[in-house]
């Protein structure tokens, strides 16, 4: 016979918030609204005594890195330092609702805000200048993404290849 002890533990299913691989398509409403905002399918399975705090503590964490590191990236940007934290909390409100990893965290970048600076400096002398331009560029830049993500263009990225990108970023630097 078996000896006591030895034998494995019988396995425990684990339902996850987000369930992996690609998205089937269902129908109706409720399915398309579920496509579009993921929050409305796992928030109400959310574990809040379990998460609750945990969560809580992980966001005023990632707040408190985000003020000094979105000043930086204004500074970067070469507009006026109160957009740098302004700039961090749209984001990661809508990747809530919007996103689909939830294990994500949104904020600001020193490659992006390079970019996005000499963009600026081409149609503004001042910072006051850049700084009632960058919500304009910001908007234009977001819209073409949603328009991305709404004709599923994702797999464009694949496109990409690793030694360009990496050439691209260490170019940048």
């Amino acid at each position: 016979g078996d000896a006591v002890g030895l034998m494995p533990p019988p396995p425990v299913h684990v339902e996850p918030l987000m369930p992996a691989g690609p998205r089937q398509r269902r129908g109706g409403a409720m399915a398309f609204l579920l496509d579009i905002a993921p929050i409305f399918g796992w928030l109400r399975d959310y574990p809040v005594r379990s998460a609750l705090a945990h969560d809580i503590s992980g966001g005023v964490t990632l707040g408190c890195i985000l003020i000094g590191q979105s000043l930086a990236h204004a500074k970067l940007c070469g507009v006026e330092l109160i957009i740098g934290p302004y700039s961090c909390m749209l984001g990661p409100v809508l990747y809530a609702v919007f996103g689909t990893c939830i294990h994500s965290s949104i904020g600001t970048g020193a490659l992006i805000c390079l970019l996005v600076g000499e963009v600026l400096v081409e149609h503004g002398d001042s910072v006051e200048e850049r700084s009632r331009i960058a919500p304009f560029l910001t908007i234009l830049v977001g819209v073409i993404l949603t328009l991305m993500g709404v004709c599923r263009l994702s797999g464009l990225v694949r496109f990409l290849s690793r030694p360009a990108l990496s050439g691209f970023i260490t170019a940048s630097a």
